[in-house]
């Protein structure tokens, strides 16, 4: 028995694994530029080389802001206008020139940056004293920003000296957004960063588990603590003989399921009520799967769910507790839901009144079929 309980965990356990494994991957495929950037840490700002540029993860104090080329608006339901991102030109690198993003919540020090940047080109300060920290990546601009960002340099006083060929080997198309790591978010990227170290120890526990049995803890334990009533191989004779539904067995005196990965075992006379439940799931009204399974209640009111694929096996394990175990109460209503809550002795009745019932009408139909004969 233990053997078999063993290798039908250990099948589960290695189709848990590898997909998990399956999303580790996934996940390691999309992200993994971005992990490497975190844990190494930004570059400084200006002392990155040009061809460094293109997705540059950087931190540094920006000190000075050229020109701003380009802002978006979103507008409330009464028409306000409300601005969400601004962009500037900025110095990088040793001589370089690329853009930044300013979200709202820096826009006055953007604004401070601007003005404090032209009034030392203008000589009327001798030094740039306004600045801000910033960390992010530059990611390279979409068309419409590239074609403000080309006008705004062609009409801008500080390039009115620079050729086009100095332009051309300056100025690069990419915009250094804030709280960036590579094409991420930092937050939601240490998430994920999270969710991989998750995933990675849960599939290293999974094979610790495999290697050392430990799903059959449940099992043993059962075995361990009711030495003094039953022992293992009346457990073994009842599990050889038991009905075989699925991955589930129900014996005259227990039934074998599993949580998760793990077997388990309960004494029938411990189940107090059982009944099917299917759920169709459904999004945006269209149906996507049903889950089908056996509801079992025990003795302290905790609920078992024994996951089916067919509904056959739901109604073959029904039938099962109904013909063997008339302790057991059988069906769903919400008067039974409510009486196990409030009234648990009267709930115990019901399965005897249920039996009762069902023994009259099996009376009354042979009698009727005597009578007819």
């Amino acid at each position: 028995m233990l053997n078999e309980l063993k290798k039908l965990s250990n099948k589960r356990a290695i189709v848990r694994i590898g997909l998990v494994a399956a999303a580790l991957i996934m996940v390691l495929i999309f992200f993994t530029g971005d992990f490497v950037k975190s844990i190494q840490g930004p570059k400084d700002l200006y002392s990155i080389n040009a061809k460094d540029i293109p997705g540059a993860y950087v931190t540094g104090e920006i000190t000075a802001m050229i020109d701003p080329f380009a802002e978006y608006y979103t507008y409330d339901s009464d028409g306000t206008k409300n601005s969400t991102e601004q962009y500037y030109i900025i110095p990088v690198g040793e001589e370089e020139y690329a853009a930044i993003e300013i979200k709202p919540e820096d826009f006055d020090i953007a604004d401070r940056i601007y003005y404090d940047t032209y009034d030392y080109l203008y000589g009327n300060i001798d030094e740039l004293t306004v600045s801000m920290k910033i960390t992010g990546t530059f990611q390279e601009m979409d068309p419409e920003m590239v074609q403000y960002f080309e006008e705004t340099i062609a009409a801008s006083d500080y390039f009115y000296d620079f050729s086009e060929e100095e332009i051309d080997k300056l100025i690069y198309p990419y915009v250094l957004k804030k709280d960036m790591i590579g094409s991420n978010d930092t937050i939601p990227l240490y998430l994920i960063m999270a969710l991989t170290v998750v995933l990675f120890l849960y599939i290293i526990i999974v094979l610790i588990k495999i290697i050392t049995g430990a799903y059959l803890n449940s099992i043993r334990k059962y075995i361990s603590n009711n030495e003094s009533s039953t022992s293992q191989e009346r457990i073994e004779a009842d599990f050889e003989n038991a009905v075989k539904v699925e991955s589930t067995r129900i014996g005259e005196t227990w039934t074998y399921y599993f949580d998760g990965l793990k077997p388990m075992i309960i004494n029938n006379s411990d189940i107090i009520w059982a009944y099917q439940e299917i759920v169709t799931h459904r999004r945006n009204g269209i149906k996507v799967g049903t889950t089908k399974s056996v509801i079992l209640y025990n003795r302290n009111k905790n609920k078992i769910t024994l996951a089916m694929k067919k509904t056959d096996s739901i109604e073959l394990i029904l039938e099962t507790y109904a013909r063997q175990h008339s302790h057991i109460v059988m069906g769903y209503s919400e008067n039974l839901k409510a009486t196990l809550k409030k009234d648990f002795e009267g709930f115990l009745r019901l399965a005897y009144q249920q039996n009762a019932s069902q023994q009259t009408e099996d009376s009354s139909t042979w009698n009727d079929s005597d009578f007819n004969a």
